[in-house]
């Protein structure tokens, strides 16, 4: 009790007097020469050394460390733990449980001299600056379990703090309690938040980390959203389709409970999904979550359609549902085309039809009905018909029993499951005179007969080319006639100046290209010689100055049997 109430009146007297950094009475001096601490990230356990001087040198006892918060001192937390000498100096080691940072105070040490308090200077920097963060992280993905967040960078020139940064935490507002749900690395500064529960509100900050415990800076302002919902658990049950009018067909079914939805929205719309059977592409329509009906319009006539249906809620879209076929109803076939009369006899015709194509038949062809009437002599100008059953796009028919050499309209129609189809446009059928071969179109008869003319005159034209070309080759290809002869034959049918080699050019049969010793047997080539009774040669062309012996023509002109063509 005694030590206690001294330290008490110590601290009154400390507190009673002007304060200074050291003392000198009467030959003795002491003072504090600094106050160092191992600065720490706030709220961090941490030491000071406070260091004294003096002659003599004060004792641990007379030091003691401080925290000042506006006008109080505290020495909460806060314990001498050593004391050593070096010289002429006392170092005195302090812990301290919790720094505080300089806005919640400073510290101080105080060195006490004979009931008198002499303090150090206030020490405000003992923990760094956490780094700041200030807006909030941005939303870049959202699906029902996870979120995708990013930030912006923390900079060492822009922002508040002290370096170094090692990374970010990341906190979650979970059940109303805020959480940290990861660290990312620096430079990181995006993160993706996962296991999060479906159609949920979450909140979401980020904070900048130093280096050392306690690092993490202050939370960032917040980012709320909401988790996606999962996709509806069941698809549209009891749907049917049904024919109503042409064209169209309607649907119908139940509507999908709440629950199945997955999703506090429940169902917000469903789709119709439709295409005709075997399409690889389908149509869709969107129908208010309040409709369970549904026409679809404008579809082709006597045609199955697929159909199929989703749920949706307000993110996700539910598995459609099992196929519906629908088939629309019959409409009355358009009217036959192509109608024809290929042949006719004395008292037949026959009719040729068909329709258009098979999507536009518009139902189930069961039959066709022709009509035709006698116009040429009239007779009684009635209508005649005769049913086909024929369900097949085109068709041909026989007319019997008609007058020979009389004119008759022909028309064609169309019967299917929604009626008859209206006449198609009237053709003239003519039987022919009686005895005659059996009719039929003269255009064709006679666009065949101009094709068949004009085959066989390009086949003679062919042919006289062909034989003109040979004839030239042969001439072109034609050799000397025989090996030379120098003994000449005198003759009066070698007066013709013509045959006269005195007058002729010893160049004229002459070839260089020619073979020399290669000659022509005349009995062999007798095509081209005609009535050749005294054989003779021609000169060896390779000794133009040689005597030229001429082949003896009987009957054929020497310029006929060289001509070229």
């Amino acid at each position: 009790m005694l030590l206690v109430a001294t330290w008490l009146a110590l601290t009154v007297v400390v507190w009673a007097f002007p304060v200074a950094s050291g003392s000198k009475i009467s030959g003795r001096w002491s003072r504090i020469s600094r106050l160092v601490p191992l600065r720490v990230n706030p709220y961090q356990p941490s030491t000071f050394t406070c260091y004294v001087e003096g002659i003599p040198l004060p004792d641990a006892s007379s030091v003691d460390l401080y925290r000042q918060t506006g006008s109080t001192y505290d020495r909460t937390g806060i314990t001498r733990r050593s004391s050593t000498v070096s010289g002429s100096e006392r170092a005195v080691v302090f812990d301290v449980d919790s720094v505080y940072p300089q806005e919640d105070g400073g510290y101080e040490c105080t060195l006490i001299v004979e009931y008198t308090g002499y303090p150090s200077a206030l020490i405000t920097n003992a923990t760094y600056v956490l780094p700041v963060i200030e807006k909030a992280p941005v939303i870049v993905s959202t699906t029902s379990t996870t979120i995708g967040l990013r930030w912006n960078a923390w900079s060492e020139e822009d922002d508040v703090g002290d370096p170094p940064l090692v990374g970010y935490d990341v906190f979650v507002k979970k059940d109303g309690d805020w959480v940290t749900d990861q660290r990312v690395d620096q430079p990181t500064t995006s993160a993706i938040v996962i296991n999060l529960t479906p159609d949920t509100d979450y909140r979401f900050r980020v904070a900048a980390v130093r280096e050392g415990t306690g690092g993490t800076g202050p939370d960032s302002s917040r980012n709320d959203t909401v988790t996606l919902c999962r996709k509806p658990s069941a698809s549209p049950t009891g749907l049917l389709v049904s024919a109503i009018n042409p064209k169209e067909l309607e649907v119908t079914w139940e509507h999908l409970p709440s629950e199945s939805a997955d999703c506090r929205s429940g169902v917000t719309h469903y789709m119709i999904y439709y295409a005709p059977s075997g399409s690889t592409s389908s149509n869709s329509i969107l129908v208010s979550r309040d409709n369970s009906s549904y026409v679809i319009r404008g579809l082709e006539t006597y045609l199955d359609y697929t159909v199929q249906m989703t749920a949706s809620n307000k993110d996700e879209e539910s598995d459609r549902s099992s196929e519906s076929i629908g088939k629309t109803i019959e409409e009355v076939a358009p009217s036959p085309i192509n109608v024809a009369i290929p042949q006719s006899t004395t008292s037949s015709f026959t009719v040729y039809w068909s329709t258009p194509l098979p999507s536009n038949t518009n139902g189930n062809i069961q039959k066709y009905i022709i009509r035709y009437q006698q116009t040429d002599p009239v007779v009684d100008g009635d209508y005649k018909m005769e049913e086909v059953l024929n369900g097949a796009f085109e068709g041909e028919h026989t007319v019997v029993d008609l007058t020979a050499k009389s004119n008759y309209s022909v028309q064609v129609q169309t019967v299917n499951g929604a009626g008859s189809s209206n006449w198609s446009e009237p053709v003239n059928a003519k039987t022919v005179q009686s005895g005659g071969p059996p009719s039929a179109s003269i255009g064709p008869i006679v666009g065949g007969a101009m094709a068949a003319l004009f085959i066989i005159i390009l086949v003679i034209i062919l042919v006289l080319v062909i034989f003109r070309r040979i004839k030239q080759r042969r001439l072109k290809a034609e050799p000397a006639a025989s090996p030379p002869n120098n003994t000449r034959e005198t003759s009066s049918k070698y007066e013709n100046p013509v045959f006269d080699d005195s007058n002729q050019d010893p160049n004229t049969y002459e070839d260089l290209n020619a073979d020399t010793h290669a000659y022509q047997d005349l009995n062999t080539d007798t095509p081209n010689y005609q009535n050749i009774t005294d054989p003779h040669t021609y000169q060896d062309l390779k000794k133009p100055n040689t005597d030229v012996t001429y082949l003896e023509a009987i009957t054929s002109d020497p310029g006929d049997t060289y001509e070229e063509i």
